[in-house]
């Protein structure tokens, strides 16, 4: 059974097979002249706010992995709340490259009561996803008492989707319409302590759809399609309702090209890993659906002021 986790079209993702992950080849990455030339299109930072940038290593398969970023402060905070940096963040364009803009950062927290004595943090604000992509640095301008840190991320077991397991109690989520499908994910779950939130920040699922129409062999086709999260009433638990619009491709004329079966897969939609509750997907009855799970490395790295 074949299967394909990104697709090259005006998005910038590239085919894969559901068996491995696609192997392809990395150009060289930005470097000497060239990165200084792209780094000087940027304007400099504004007074409080430092410039930074990154520049991630060429690999193979770069397709394959995820850059999160996020700015964070150290500050002595007491051990008994959850403390976050709450910080608005605006994606820019300068001379054709992108480039983030994070505003002043305030300390946010539970408001618990808590005598134990204070103890110093790192305090985070919300991660923000990038391809990964060597060929071009990631700037970013954060304020002076803060650091731009990042992790890579890369998915393990693409799987097909399927109506989920006996165990799973389904009575909380809409039932399923006519002409849809509801696809059931929860080989993940544990029976956890009730006080815990089950969101696991080292993971998260991504989830695409896969449909069969006969097509040409020299464009590149996609499944159009639009992903809308929603809340089961009552509750915070998260579903999706994912609704397909067409195949839309490339527009090469094709001489002689073939006509054939294949498989067209959507954009895939990411979504939080909770080990307390099945991920539930609502789909047209046409179509199949698959999911990967992503993982955050450990290692966290530091941008680079310039």
């Amino acid at each position: 059974m074949r299967s394909f986790f990104y697709l090259v079209l005006f998005f910038g993702l590239q085919q894969c097979n559901s068996n491995k992950l696609a192997e392809s080849k990395s150009a060289p990455a930005a470097e000497g002249s060239e990165l200084d030339f792209i780094l000087s299109q940027f304007p400099e930072a504004e007074p409080g706010q430092k410039r930074v940038f990154i520049l991630m290593e060429p690999k193979s398969n770069e397709e394959n992995y995820q850059v999160q970023i996020g700015i964070g402060k150290r500050q002595k905070v007491d051990p008994c709340n959850t403390h976050f940096l709450d910080v608005a963040m605006e994606k820019k364009e300068k001379q054709g490259f992108t480039y983030f803009q994070f505003g002043k950062a305030t300390i946010q927290s539970t408001l618990m009561h808590c005598t134990a004595a204070s103890v110093e943090r790192l305090v985070n604000s919300a991660a923000v996803f990038e391809p990964y992509n060597s060929q071009i640095p990631i700037v970013a301008y954060i304020p002076n008492d803060c650091d731009l840190y990042y992790h890579v991320w890369t998915p393990k077991n693409i799987q097909k989707a399927d109506k989920g397991l006996d165990k799973t109690d389904l009575s909380m989520f809409p039932n399923t319409e006519s002409n849809m499908r509801r696809w059931v994910i929860d080989k993940h779950i544990e029976y956890i302590d009730p006080s815990e939130t089950g969101i696991v920040d080292d993971k998260r699922f991504a989830f695409w759809l896969s449909k069969k129409a006969a097509l040409d062999n020299c464009n590149t086709h996609i499944l159009g399609c639009t992903y809308k999260k929603k809340l089961v009433d009552g509750w915070q638990f998260e579903y999706y309702r994912a609704y397909t619009n067409g195949i839309m491709s490339t527009r090469m004329g094709c001489l002689d090209s073939e006509i054939k079966e294949q498989e067209v897969l959507s954009i895939p939609q990411f979504a939080s890993y909770n080990k307390r509750v099945p991920l539930v997907i609502y789909t047209r009855s046409d179509v199949e659906l698959y999911y990967a799970i992503w993982h955050k490395q450990a290692q966290q790295f530091i941008a680079k002021v310039y």
